[in-house]
């Protein structure tokens, strides 16, 4: 049984807790790491709580979980993975297309697993939604678009700050530009608007991409909700052949239409709705560590999550210039 660390102490470190306590058979929680190590870690007072550095030296950990503040995952995964341990890194996996990449090689040398929570590929929604488009029934894709809105309670503190958050391109958006080369293709050239929040960091971003094939993609959205509202997304996808829509919260999670027809909602396995998205990450986590193939949660495509992002954020910069291809290659 893999004796398993968690780096970070937030909400999400809450969530994190509950999926691996879901798996006694695959993993013992034995750590808690947290910048102020003389905290209890509120969801689970008995586990041992300890800094960042003196959990690296412990021998018998032998992987962690990082979910701390988004502009410390690079060095602590880097970090880890120096000492020896498996890494499970929330997203985004870096701030930069360079630092993701150099994680990659950091893995590769170290000889341990580095894995990304790229959380919508194990939410059973947007599963079946992928399982629709690569069966064909849309037949060759056209367009992609992909909203998401958060409540601006949630736009405060670190997610803000450029360097820590990177705003609502990496802490937000970040699920639909992998959904978009998930669903679609990496795209090829940018061009993006938003506005900023008072630390620095965009609060909204609307980008507009040019992928493959002739394929137009739009993501938007951003924290804007009112505080406390229920956070909405949509995702529409429309083929030479249908067109598929998710509306979440929905009465029809999914509809598909196929041209000239009606909507129609796509039964989904109420059973598989309810799985647990970070359960079934921590799954593939322990599989690949013990040498099963990797499933949906790729190394490549966590460093290309990032290069979307980052190139948005740039073609926002640059007041909506467009971006050939700088900001997807070259990592």
């Amino acid at each position: 049984m893999l004796r398993v660390a968690l780096v970070g102490a937030g909400n999400f470190a809450a969530k994190h807790l509950a999926a691996l306590r879901a798996l006694p058979d695959r993993a013992e929680l034995a750590r808690v790491a947290r910048s102020r190590p003389d905290t209890p870690f509120a969801p689970a007072p008995d586990i041992p709580v300890t800094t960042f550095e003196a959990l690296l030296a412990e021998p018998a950990i032998d992987a962690v979980v990082i979910s701390s503040p988004n502009g410390l995952h690079a060095l602590q995964a880097d970090a880890a993975l120096h000492a020896g341990k498996h890494v499970f890194c929330e997203k985004p996996l870096a701030l930069c297309p360079h630092e993701a990449r150099a994680l990659t090689a950091a893995a590769s040398r170290a000889g341990r697993v580095l894995m990304v929570g790229q959380l919508t590929r194990h939410t059973p929604l947007y599963a079946a939604a992928a399982e629709i488009v690569r069966s064909g029934r849309l037949g060759p894709v056209r367009t992609f678009h992909a909203a998401r809105w958060q409540s601006r309670d949630k736009a405060h503190d670190w997610r803000m700050r450029p360097a820590e958050g990177g705003g609502a391109p990496f802490d937000l958006l970040l699920h639909d530009y992998d959904l978009l080369q998930w669903l679609c293709a990496m795209p090829e050239r940018v061009v993006a608007s938003g506005h900023k929040h008072l630390l620095g960091a965009y609060e909204r971003m609307t980008a507009s991409f040019a992928c493959p094939d002739g394929v137009a993609a739009t993501v938007d959205g951003g924290f804007v909700l009112a505080p406390g509202e229920t956070m909405r997304s949509s995702l529409h996808v429309a083929g030479a052949e249908g067109m598929l829509d998710i509306q979440t919260p929905g009465e029809n999670p999914i509809l598909l239409r196929r041209h000239g027809g009606e909507p129609e909602p796509v039964p989904v396995d109420p059973d598989r709705l309810g799985v647990d998205g970070l359960r079934t990450e921590f799954l593939e986590f322990f599989d690949a560590i013990e040498g099963r193939p990797w499933n949906r949660l790729r190394l490549d495509d966590a460093c290309n999550a990032v290069a979307i992002a980052a190139a948005a954020l740039a073609a926002a910069e640059s007041f909506g210039d467009t971006i050939r291809n700088s900001g997807f290659a070259g990592f």
